[in-house]
């Protein structure tokens, strides 16, 4: 089991990287979509004026740090949490883990998935503040400045994150509800093909 939990930490570390820096300009896109509808029409329409403004690193790729650790931290512990997860499955039900059917092993992807919940919330929510810093100081809801380095960014980012408990503790609760359901569906899939192809 150490060492499915290790290859499967590696696969993570590697897959949140490939992840973020393929899918970064779409969510910074998404996510400034979802903050300020009046602002843009459409996706193309965000994303022209992104790239005006702030160019590929500070406008598509903003928050390409936080996301990086969210990704890696969320992937590599979900991997390394699964042989676990359904070892415990397996326990329960009293059958070997190779006998496992897919909804059993869609249901140690989804406890697997509370781990991984842990790691995100904090991460999420800095990256999305990132994305969004433009967008907020010109709408005058933020103190922080575009010339802010990103150290002391990120430090009264976390100064917020912990002054924020009760939120933080909400979006825990919805993000691990969201990440449980993605998770058993998307290992479900995963065992269904692996199934189909013996």
């Amino acid at each position: 089991m150490g060492f499915d939990m290790a290859v499967g930490f590696l696969c993570g570390i590697n897959g949140g990287i490939a992840t973020v820096y393929v899918g970064q300009p779409l969510d910074t896109i998404k996510v400034k979509m979802q903050m300020f509808p009046q602002l843009y029409n459409n996706a193309l329409t965000c994303f022209i004026n992104t790239l005006k403004k702030d160019g590929i690193y500070r406008g598509l790729y903003a928050g390409t740090v936080p996301a990086l650790v969210a990704n890696v931290a969320e992937n590599s512990v979900l991997f390394c949490a699964l042989p676990p997860c359904k070892n415990l499955v397996s326990f329960i039900l009293n059958k070997p883990v190779k006998e496992l059917n897919p909804i059993q092993s869609g249901c140690a992807g989804g406890i697997a998935a509370i781990f991984s919940s842990l790691t995100l919330c904090p991460t999420e929510l800095v990256k999305c503040k990132q994305q969004a810093m433009r967008e907020m100081i010109e709408a005058g809801k933020s103190s922080m400045k575009l010339t802010d380095t990103l150290v002391l960014y990120l430090c009264k980012l976390i100064n917020l994150i912990f002054s924020l408990n009760h939120f933080y503790y909400n979006k825990f609760i919805l993000s691990l509800l969201r990440r449980n359901r993605k998770i058993f569906f998307k290992y479900l899939y995963l065992v269904l093909i692996k199934e189909k192809s013996n």
